[in-house]
């Protein structure tokens, strides 16, 4: 069974189908964004992160110290005004771009 058919919140809805429904991934986006935001200044910032891709790679059972240089790549990719700091929107926008690129390769 291949990521996008996997269950997401308790096999009630697939990844892909998350993914798809706007409305819930949106909702779902902003739940995960809220959670990293830390500090609840609306931004996620390169600790914040660090923290998030940190959590991330633990739970898949691999070395939670993630080199700086890939964090660096993160950010870099995910803050497309290039300011530093990665918005919600931003967030959500190249979160949803790379994961229906995955869902329909």
């Amino acid at each position: 069974m291949g990521i996008c058919q996997s269950a997401v919140n308790k096999g009630k809805t697939s990844l892909k189908g998350l993914v798809e429904d706007e409305e819930k991934f949106n909702q779902y986006m902003d739940t995960a964004f809220d959670k990293v935001d830390v500090d609840k200044n609306g931004y996620l910032e390169k600790h914040e992160l660090t923290q998030l891709v940190q959590d991330l790679v633990h739970k898949l059972k691999k070395d939670t110290n993630v080199p700086e240089d890939k964090v660096q790549s993160a950010l870099e990719l995910i803050d497309t005004n290039k300011d530093g700091k990665v918005t919600k929107e931003e967030f959500k926008k190249t979160s949803r771009a790379k994961l229906l690129a995955i869902c329909s390769s």
